[in-house]
């Protein structure tokens, strides 16, 4: 499994997620780079975000919106996506924790 062990990696390959699909089918570099993706995927899962946290997840840091276009497309406001957000990190460290 590839080390998912800061906050910041997690956000960092979860923001290169579709650089790396598309990498992965342009080059024909299945193996390594799809061993990221679902190991990305694994850990995601295992954090147990609710649906809405999913959803701000996938807007935010996998299409690169904003905070308040997540808001927006959500229809919640840019402080109740900042918060959120919080608590995916928080998810995310806990994640971190229970797996050292």
């Amino acid at each position: 499994m590839h080390k998912m062990n800061t906050v910041e990696r997690v956000k960092s390959l979860l923001m290169s997620y579709e650089k790396l699909k598309a990498v992965m089918i342009n080059s024909c570099n299945f193996s390594g780079i799809a061993d990221i993706l679902l190991d990305l995927d694994k850990f995601i899962n295992e954090c147990g975000f609710s649906g809405r946290q999913t959803g701000i997840l996938d807007l935010y840091y996998l299409k690169g919106y904003t905070q308040t276009e997540v808001a927006n497309a959500l229809n919640i406001t840019q402080q109740g996506v900042s918060f959120q957000l919080s608590n995916i990190d928080k998810k995310i460290e806990d994640n971190i924790s229970r797996q050292l």
